[in-house]
């Protein structure tokens, strides 16, 4: 029972912090980011040329997914469940909350790897460490996510899965790990690419 109200509590602060996001508190950070040197590892069996009908905008049917892909199959940016914070492969995020809240993402390599062959897509996205303070209360960790399934006819039918490691830290738990539920199966997440968005 004790859990069960942590976890509770857990993702009523994950929903106040992240439902509350006011701006980037460092643009300048942002756009050095975008210019910087690649950082998706971009992998396509057979003619080694990622598909260019699957460059541009995809957009999940649940938790916000959003993924920009580039003509060579790197990823531009992500909108991440974790939050709904828009990040670049590489980049460092600082936001701010409307309700007096902050917090930092700081993303990894990515990687793209597309197969002819099944005509299947799959992606990683790497949150190195991410940590978000509201008030006493704090969440902070890293998690990498995982998305994988065919692309056919505008659309990209995926699994979804996390491996999350999240520490929570309020007044009455300090720095209590949540637990992770290796037996729950991945998630189906529809994307649907917006038409000219290359």
């Amino acid at each position: 029972m004790k859990k069960l109200v942590l976890l509770l509590l857990c993702f009523s602060i994950m929903a106040g912090i992240f439902g509350c996001q006011k701006k980037l508190v460092d643009e300048k950070t942002r756009s050095e980011n975008l210019r910087s040197e690649k950082k998706t590892k971009v992998i396509v069996d057979g003619n080694g040329i990622f598909p260019k009908e699957l460059a541009g905008l995809w957009i999940g049917d649940a938790q916000g997914w959003r993924i920009r892909f580039t003509q060579t199959g790197d990823i531009n940016s992500v909108v991440l469940p974790l939050g709904k914070v828009t990040i670049s492969p590489g980049e460092t995020k600082n936001i701010e909350l409307y309700n007096g809240g902050k917090g930092i993402f700081k993303a990894g390599e990515w990687t793209t790897e597309y197969s002819y062959k099944l005509n299947e897509l799959a992606v990683e996205i790497v949150i190195n460490y991410f940590k978000v303070q509201l008030g006493k209360s704090i969440l902070e960790g890293s998690v990498k996510e995982y998305l994988i399934g065919k692309t056919e006819l505008g659309g990209w039918v995926t699994s979804w899965a996390s491996d999350p490691n999240y520490i929570v830290c309020t007044s009455e738990y300090k720095n209590y790990r949540l637990p992770i539920d290796f037996n729950q199966p991945p998630t189906k997440v529809i994307f649907t690419k917006i038409p000219n968005s290359e």
